[in-house]
């Protein structure tokens, strides 16, 4: 249930937040504030190279990052029960 439930929020979140600019953003340009970036992202601004602005590349993108963090987690915990039981 919270698999489907993330994934629902994700793709929500990419249909109605895709278009607009960030709030931090926003402010950080009306001060004049200039972002440092400390390492090269795999996904800058959440996009796939050479498909900025597209809404389907951000959906599969958001859908598959979910699913990715939700199996990482799931794996983890999958570890620490059965150290748990050996130990």
């Amino acid at each position: 249930m919270g698999i489907v439930t993330a994934v629902l929020l994700a793709v929500v979140g990419v249909l109605w937040l895709s278009g607009s600019m960030e709030t931090l953003d926003r402010v950080a340009e009306l001060l004049g504030v200039k972002g440092l970036t400390l390492w090269n992202p795999l996904f800058p601004d959440y996009t796939l190279p050479g498909h900025e602005g597209n809404v389907e590349a951000t959906l599969v993108l958001g859908v598959t990052s979910t699913l990715i963090v939700f199996g990482a987690a799931y794996l983890l915990g999958r570890l620490l029960i059965a150290k748990r039981r050996k130990g």
